[in-house]
């Protein structure tokens, strides 16, 4: 019974690994190419190039062909640990090399005549430079994702290290009501296409992002903004490729709160007081081997990495508006008539011209008070003093006509 447990307990973990991995489209996977030669610059086939991954314990292997090129494709991003062998030759391993997300470096070879017990490492290579594509673009490593501040923590603001790359337009609806957006070389903020672990992350209608990973869940990502390859051209904008993180040989995770609020603001000079602002982002991640004791050992082959994020946000602002003034307010509007210290001064004109001809043309000195007796009701209108009444009285002490409320 043990063992019909344990074997279907293994067929899952198979079956969803290789729907994940099917699921992982080429745009993120990377590829290895180069030549292996000897020292004087022959040929070599039939070598047997291998590439690791350090964290996984990912394995993969080429074989040279005549013209003693290797292509070692399908390879997640990571940092790896390359190794040439063949009989009559000593092995020959590269180290560390970072393959990033949808890069294909190029990693040539140079192998001595020797033992095959005999191993060269090459412990520091230089920078490896993708020359197998055209594209124009940056990719963003974990160091910059994880170390540098950013307001608010959304993964569009690690873009603008790129060049060409501004923040969207304030006040657009993709900035106010879609989490964000940005311009790249000029193109609508609509125009970009996002990949999440190599599928669509983009919505249809309105061209924005779905879903937004947090910062500490996302391994790294590149930014294409011109000469795209013929996997992607969905979009005249920019094309985000993101990766997630996984899990690794090693158990590893991060509890974080990111806190902001009122105690650590200064008040503006034009306020009363600071705004309450009271913000915290926090959350929590672990990675690491799937491992059951006694029936299944996940180390170089089975990997999880869970990610949470909680947000916490209550803050409020000052808004100005004007309002009438106390004596505008009882209808005495000469503070705005010729002569006064108003910048914009206003003449208000006598509405008993519509039936005494020959009533004054306007108001003197811009006060209803004067033609309140001549009414027909003999005072001003009751219903003009009620809507007068809604407005609240101005209560900034250098601006009579000025009105400081507090929006949450």
């Amino acid at each position: 019974m043990g063992r019909v447990a344990k074997g279907g307990l293994c067929a899952i973990l198979a079956l969803l690994v290789g729907q994940y991995v099917g699921l992982r489209a080429q745009q993120v996977q990377g590829t290895f190419i180069g030549t292996v030669r000897d020292q004087s610059g022959a040929l070599i086939p039939g070598v047997k190039v291998t590439a690791m991954e350090f964290d996984t314990g990912l394995s993969r292997s080429s074989i040279t062909q005549e013209d003693g090129t290797y292509t070692i494709p399908l390879l997640p991003p990571g940092q790896y640990r390359l190794a040439a062998e063949k009989a009559g030759f000593e092995k020959t391993i590269q180290w560390p090399i970072n393959l990033l997300v949808d890069a294909h470096p190029r990693v040539d070879f140079q192998m001595r005549v020797g033992a095959q017990t005999t191993t060269v490492t090459v412990g520091s290579t230089a920078p490896v430079l993708d020359t197998q594509t055209a594209t124009v673009g940056t990719t963003v490593e974990q160091a910059k994702i994880s170390e540098l501040p950013y307001n608010g923590r959304n993964f569009l603001e690690t873009m603008l290290f790129t060049p060409g790359v501004v923040p969207g337009v304030q006040g657009s609806e993709l900035n106010n009501s879609r989490g964000g957006a940005i311009n790249v070389n000029g193109m609508r903020e609509d125009m970009n296409s996002f990949l999440l672990d190599g599928m669509s992350d983009t919505s249809i209608a309105v061209g924005a992002y779905t879903a937004a990973p947090p910062l500490d869940s996302i391994q790294e990502f590149k930014l294409e903004t011109g000469v795209y390859d013929a996997k992607f051209g969905v979009s005249a904008g920019a094309q985000v490729n993101i990766v997630t993180k996984s899990g690794t040989n090693q158990l590893h995770g991060t509890l974080y709160e990111y806190l902001r609020n009122d105690n650590l603001d200064a008040r503006n000079f034009f306020e009363p007081e600071v705004p309450p602002f009271h913000r915290n982002q926090y959350g929590a991640s672990l990675g690491g081997p799937i491992v059951l004791p006694h029936v299944y050992n996940g180390h170089d082959k089975t990997f999880f990495f869970l990610n949470y994020e909680g947000l916490r946000d209550n803050h409020s602002f000052f808004a100005r508006g004007h309002v009438p003034t106390l004596v505008e307010q009882n209808g005495d509007f000469s503070d705005i008539a010729p002569g006064s210290p108003c910048s914009h001064t206003t003449v208000l004109l006598d509405p008993l011209l519509l039936v005494n001809p020959a009533a004054p043309l306007t108001i003197p000195g811009n006060n209803l008070n004067t033609i309140a007796p001549a009414l027909p009701a003999g005072t001003l209108d009751p219903a003009g003093h009620a809507l007068v009444g809604l407005y609240p009285s101005p209560n900034i002490p250098w601006a009579n006509d000025q009105l400081m409320s507090r929006n949450s």
